[in-house]
Formats: C-alpha cells, sequence, structure tokens
C-alpha cells in the first residue's frame, strides 16, 4: 500500500481522497479477515448518500483521476473527519483500526504545521543552532565514556549515543525523532539537560564512578533540572531527598 502518512518536509495532509479511503478499508478487511472487497463504485454512492446536502450545496464536489485505461473516473476529496462518517457499515476492528490511522494521520499534521512555522521564527532557529553546539559537547563526553565503560566491562558501550540521547527526549517529553517539531521552550530544555549530562559525564569519570552509576546519575538530576524548570516543587522536594540516600548531594 502507498504510504500515506505525511513526512516532516512536505505539506500537512489535511484530506483523504475516496481512492485513498477505499485503499485503506480493503487493507483493514483483509487484515480483519474479511475477504470481500469494497469497490470504488459503491463507496462513492455511499459518499453522495452520506453527503448529499453537502453535494447539493456545493461544499463537497467530485473530482476526477486517470485509470489505467487513461479514461477520466470520478472521486471525492474529503476532510479527515469526513471520511470517517462512511465506516458504519464496516466491522468494529475495521474501523478501530481507520479511526487509529485518522488519529495519528492528524497528529503528524500537527507536528508537521509546528515543523514549518519552526522553519520561520529566527528565535527557534537560533535556538535550535545553539542547542546543535551544545548537542556535539555530550557527544564528545559520550566518545570518551564508550571505551570507559568498556573497560569496565560493558558489552554494549557502543549504544551509547542511542541510550542517552532517549534519555534527553523522554526527560523533555519528546519523541525520538522529531526534535524538528518542538517549541522553543522545550529546544531550551533539551539544550539545558545535554549540557547537564556532559558535565555529569565528565565529573564522574573523573570519580572514577561505574558507567551505569554515571547514567543513573544523569537520569536523576536531569529529572531534577526538569522539574526545576517546570516548577514542580513538591517533586522536587521528593527528589532532593532521594539524592541524599544515593549520595549526590
Amino acid at each position: 500500500m502507498n504510504e500515506l502518512v505525511t513526512k516532516i518536509g512536505k505539506e500537512p495532509k489535511e484530506s483523504i481522497t475516496s481512492l485513498e479511503l477505499l485503499e485503506l478499508i480493503n487493507k483493514f478487511r483483509i487484515e480483519d479477515g474479511n475477504k470481500t472487497k469494497l469497490e470504488h463504485k459503491d463507496l462513492l454512492k455511499a459518499i453522495r448518500n452520506e453527503f448529499r446536502k453537502q453535494i447539493g450545496e456545493g461544499k463537497i464536489s467530485p473530482t476526477s483521476y486517470k485509470d489505467n485505461w487513461n479514461r477520466n473516473q470520478p472521486k471525492f476529496d474529503l476532510t479527515l473527519k469526513q471520511s470517517l462518517r462512511l465506516l458504519t457499515k464496516e466491522s468494529i476492528e475495521v474501523r478501530e483500526k481507520v479511526f487509529d490511522y485518522i488519529e495519528k494521520l492528524e497528529k503528524q499534521n500537527q507536528m508537521l504545521r509546528q515543523a514549518l512555522w519552526n522553519r520561520q521564527n529566527n528565535q527557534w532557529l537560533l535556538t535550535r543552532k545553539q542547542g546543535k553546539i551544545t548537542r556535539r559537547k555530550e557527544t564528545d563526553a559520550i566518545a570518551v565514556l564508550i571505551p570507559y565503560a568498556k573497560s569496565q566491562g560493558s558489552n554494549n558501550a557502543d549504544r551509547l549515543y542511542i541510550v542517552y540521547s532517549r534519555l534527553v527526549n523522554r526527560l523533555a517529553g519528546v519523541e525520538d525523532g522529531t526534535r524538528e517539531t518542538v517549541d522553543v521552550e522545550t529546544l531550551l530544555h533539551i539544550k539545558k539537560l545535554e549540557d547537564l549530562f556532559s558535565k555529569v559525564i565528565f565529573e564522574s569519570m573523573e570519580k572514577q564512578l561505574f558507567y551505569k552509576d554515571i547514567y543513573g546519575k544523569c537520569k536523576v538530576l536531569g529529572y531534577q533540572l526538569m522539574q526545576f524548570m517546570k516548577l514542580d516543587m513538591p517533586n522536587i522536594y521528593k527528589i532532593n531527598e532521594n539524592q541524599k540516600q544515593l549520595g549526590l548531594m
């Protein structure tokens, strides 16, 4: 099946054609064990019945596409919400899968709109540039940490880049691979976390801490930093007590 989900760098996908919807429904029917294939002509009929009023008022109009014989054939372009109204006759499983797909698509649209806005915002661009400089410092620290961890018996030290990157993302509330879509405040959180981790890594290696304890220290201090930035004082007090027990304060 053609990938319909919008990727960063393109325009948000605000609509879905009847052909794309047909492809989705038939795909999910097969996964549900239903071998009955929905024909495009039947879907068009359902669209005309469901949106009779909107079509009559000109709010929804048919368009066309070229079939395999280069003939013009009718189709409809629907909003994502409109497409959901056509699923009443489908099984619960098919409806759920289409709902999940549309929900994922709408979430990616929101992220894409944020990314497109970010690229036109000077403050965001400057913050992102500064953040990349800080990230290089953290990467340099991890590059030293890898052989250090190997010398202490680690068999997966080469994965430490990914491990620390995911820790930053998790603490900042960011999904992996989506930093281009976050706002300025979140970029600042990421920058502060990576700056903290690079310092903790170097200082901890000087003290000959075990590499797993270095990660644990970064995790605790990173969580504390995020609580301070979010002004969540009750959790800060709890973390301070935990750090005293860990000997980090």
